[in-house]
């Protein structure tokens, strides 16, 4: 019974996994014989076992008179389970964006770098031609993935036409980004590193004010949506803009 509920917890119904069953535990059956060992009738044999082959659960064997069928591995059904319940998760702040009210503050939280890689993929296309603005981090103790991860993040506001204003730390670990700030659409002013040596990055695109910490011990993100929260942070940004100049040097 528990084996039933398990494959009907992954879309069966009651019947096509008692069919499935049987078939996996006869090996390799005609449909009278599944039908029996199902405690079903024939006919509804027949459809069912087509909805299974139609899931990849099951296949007919080329035979000249009786139709035979085998069960496939139930190891692939379940896998493909997995990745269609962690697709689902990427997907659930957008989701859940959409039954929020006006002006009401939504906080998400991600953790480790496949929480960072949903951070920064966060509404890129839905802000496809407008400007990020932030104060950006050294590269200083991050892991070799989330190295990658952030000229993927690049790439994709690239491919997605949207510009970046932002305040950086001098350092040696972001000379090969600001060797790349023109091809990437950056506009990127310099900071001494003995006033700003942050390893945690805070920027706003559309609505949303993100938090993201990239250090290899505690990769993290929080994302704040709302829209005044936003704001007074790029009203922040442009205030600062004013009062520096662009490629500023560290003190001598």
């Amino acid at each position: 019974m528990e084996k039933e509920k398990a494959l009907e917890n992954l879309g069966l119904s009651e019947k096509e996994a008692k069919i499935y069953l049987a078939l996996l535990e006869l090996g390799q059956a005609s449909a009278y014989k599944i039908a029996q060992k199902a405690q079903v009738k024939k006919p509804t044999a027949y459809v069912l076992l087509d909805e299974l082959r139609k899931k990849g659960l099951v296949m007919i064997l080329p035979k000249d008179k009786t139709q035979m069928f085998v069960a496939k591995s139930p190891e692939e059904f379940f896998s493909n389970a997995r990745h269609r319940v962690r697709d689902a998760v990427e997907t659930l702040p957008e989701i859940l964006s959409l039954m929020r009210k006006e002006n009401s503050v939504q906080t998400t939280y991600y953790e480790k770098d496949h929480g960072l890689k949903q951070a920064l993929s966060y509404k890129i296309a839905e802000n496809a031609g407008k400007e990020v603005v932030g104060f950006y981090a050294l590269m200083e103790n991050v892991s070799p993935e989330i190295y990658d991860m952030s000229w993927n993040w690049a790439r994709k506001m690239r491919e997605n036409n949207i510009t970046l204003r932002g305040f950086v730390p001098v350092h040696d670990t972001t000379t090969d980004y600001r060797k790349a700030d023109k091809e990437y659409g950056r506009e990127m002013r310099e900071l001494p590193y003995e006033d700003y040596s942050s390893e945690t990055s805070i920027d706003v695109m559309g609505n949303f004010v993100r938090i993201v910490d990239l250090t290899k011990e505690s990769p993290q993100a929080v994302i704040i949506e709302n829209e005044r929260t936003a704001k007074m942070l790029k009203q922040i940004f442009e205030m600062m803009w004013k009062l520096t100049t662009p490629k500023q040097k560290p003190q001598s």
